[in-house]
């Protein structure tokens, strides 16, 4: 189970996913759904992957993004694509306070 977690802590830092979707001064910003896509195919290098979103008060908030890994822990297509976000309005990015 160790192992999961370094894992994960690693594919956080290689894949640097916050570098795609913030900037250096803001932890939080808002995207349409086409620029939220566009971002992480350009990071993640496919284009099909899963986001999920929730409303609170009115905003949409992204909650996960969801993508598939090879054998060898490289983003890979996966076999299909579930979006759950707005298309129409904005999502709210809250990145991880470091």
């Amino acid at each position: 189970m160790n192992d999961y977690f370094q894992i994960a802590a690693s594919l956080k830092i290689a894949l640097n996913i916050e570098k795609a979707l913030f900037t250096q001064d803001t932890k939080e910003r808002q995207m349409t759904l086409s620029q939220l896509h566009n971002a992480l195919t350009n990071q993640l290098g496919v284009s099909t992957f899963d986001l999920t979103c929730s409303t609170v008060n009115g905003e949409v908030l992204l909650d996960e993004i969801r993508f598939c890994l090879d054998l060898k822990y490289k983003p890979m297509e996966c076999p299909t694509t579930n979006v759950q976000c707005s298309q129409t309005k904005e999502i709210t990015l809250v990145g991880a306070i470091n």
